[in-house]
């Protein structure tokens, strides 16, 4: 549930089977494009929607899991496969739809298991995805899988991302550019920061601080 409509959608948005037959990827200049359908004939769209699969088979894995807000205070904790899905997803799944009050309150549960190798950790899990979407071998492959509530600061990446949402729903802002010196990146070196987050907390904007 967004706080407010979404007032500048994405400019371009494409089928996969579009795509696939007129993009190249020599063509690509960081414009942000909406892929739809990538990952429709993907196993891990089914096999991964109810994570009975995953628990059963690789329940017993240690991940690190992010436990709270990073705007309301954050700890980060190992812990089996098992367990987060039993103690924080499927309580989760309980709520159709998170609005911002709910994931900034420090009484819900949310967890979030961020930018893991987890494919690497599991390779027997690459079987549920295709390992070169697009035609292209990403030289890097994280795995994100949260509660609702999840939330990521807004920062910068210094790399491409292409992001395949396989279950569930994401909000993204984007940012031109251009307005990068009204971003004003954090010289913070707190948990979670790499020099890339923005001070500006872009759902309850400070317009007297920024």
């Amino acid at each position: 549930c967004l706080s407010s409509p979404i007032q500048f959608p994405v400019r371009k948005e494409v089928s996969f089977d579009h795509f696939s037959s007129t993009e190249s990827p020599s063509k690509w200049d960081s414009t942000p494009i909406v892929i739809r359908g990538l990952a429709k004939e993907w196993p891990a769209i089914t096999k991964w929607r109810n994570m009975e699969s995953i628990s059963r088979n690789h329940g017993h894995r240690l991940v690190p899991i992010e436990i709270g807000s990073i705007l309301t205070g954050m700890t980060e904790d190992l812990m089996n496969f098992r367990s987060f899905i039993s103690t924080y997803l499927a309580r989760s799944n309980d709520k159709n739809c998170w609005s911002l009050d709910d994931a900034t309150d420090p009484t819900l549960p949310i967890a979030y298991l961020a930018q893991h190798p987890l494919l690497e950790q599991i390779p027997a899990l690459y079987q549920d995805v295709d390992r070169t979407p697009c035609g292209i071998e990403p030289t890097n492959v994280n795995i994100w899988i949260g509660t609702g509530g999840t939330r990521t600061p807004l920062h910068f990446d210094s790399y491409d991302n292409l992001l395949i949402q396989l279950v569930g729903v994401k909000y993204v802002r984007l940012y031109d550019p251009d307005e990068t010196v009204r971003l004003y990146v954090s010289r913070d070196n707190g948990y979670g920061r790499q020099g890339n987050m923005s001070e500006v907390n872009c759902e309850l904007e400070d317009l007297e601080k920024h």
